[in-house]
């Protein structure tokens, strides 16, 4: 349909072009340039349907301006405008979105990110503050051991049971570590806690860092 559209607004432009007394070789070029497609052999044959009907090519008028002007405005307005006010062509376009989307990931399925409602309880700020904190440890790659973030955690105040509990829920692959996230989670725990806010038993979906979920 879309193509069949196209060919009689290009009829239109050309017979509209070809009964003007002032038609020149740049509006021919332009006829044969908007009827091309992918392959020469269209605009070959315009070209031999105008040699044969008796335009001959260097008795065309002089290159007037303004009749450039006015055509480039047809192109890329007029023309543009007309195909989309032409009745299903937004439909067309719509079916044509629709079949790129199949197969498409799931933007709220598992390990697709922050779901709605789940933003990480660690804020923007809060997490800066805690990677500085980070690259005062010693670490092996992006990692920090227990023993490497053992003096910051005592340094909370916090007693035996609480620390243990924090690193337990911290260490979320469980490799004895913590990256920088995990890393954040226990600092954010800690102040939690400090704060007389309980430990949960698990981490709640919101406390777990976007990378792990």
């Amino acid at each position: 349909m879309h193509e069949c559209v196209c060919a009689c607004v290009r009829a239109c432009v050309f017979e509209s072009l070809t009964q003007s007394q002032s038609f020149c070789r740049h509006h021919l070029f332009l006829v044969i340039l908007f009827s091309s497609s992918p392959s020469n052999s269209n605009s070959d044959r315009f070209k031999g349907k105008l040699e044969s009907g008796g335009y001959n090519l260097s008795k065309f008028p002089k290159l007037k301006p303004k009749m450039i002007e006015q055509m480039d405005h047809v192109l890329s307005v007029e023309i543009p405008t007309l195909m989309r006010r032409l009745p299903g062509i937004d439909a067309m376009k719509s079916v044509a979105d629709v079949a790129d989307a199949k197969g498409a990931a799931n933007p709220f399925s598992a390990g697709s990110g922050v779901q709605a409602g789940q933003a990480w309880v660690v804020s923007g700020p809060q997490k800066s503050g805690y990677d500085n904190v980070f690259e005062t440890l010693q670490r092996t790659g992006d990692k920090a051991t227990g023993a490497a973030c053992r003096g910051t955690m005592v340094n909370s105040g916090l007693g035996q049971a609480d620390l243990s509990k924090i690193w337990q829920l911290s260490d979320i692959d469980g490799d004895g570590c913590l990256d920088r996230e995990e890393f954040a989670l226990c600092m954010f725990l800690m102040e939690e806690t400090a704060g007389g806010k309980p430990l949960p038993g698990a981490l709640p979906q919101a406390y777990v860092p976007p990378s792990k979920r």
